[in-house]
């Protein structure tokens, strides 16, 4: 469930990055003045940069809870071991 609704929380942001990149790509064929237009885009990458940092922290967040979980994993693979060991000695 977690997994579904980070997928569509990264979809939403793909989109909104999308549709920046295509109004920047649009200002090529727009009749701004140049000063105008260099700020449009300024405004349009910076919040370009605030999705992809977004997209970076959700990613580290991922990477940092999949190492726990296997860092989990291993323990407790680790005491079933020791468990078995244990009662194969008694």
């Amino acid at each position: 469930r977690d997994d579904r609704c980070d997928q569509t929380k990264a979809q939403a942001r793909l989109q909104r990055q999308r549709k920046i990149l295509d109004e920047i790509r649009d200002f090529q064929f727009s009749a701004q003045t140049p000063a105008d237009k260099n700020a449009s885009i300024v405004s349009l990458l910076h919040a370009f940069s605030k999705t992809m940092e977004a997209d970076l922290a959700q990613t580290y967040g991922e990477l940092r809870e999949d190492r726990r979980e296997t860092r989990e994993d291993a323990r407790e693979r680790r005491d079933d071991r020791h468990e078995r060991r244990e009662r194969g000695k008694n």
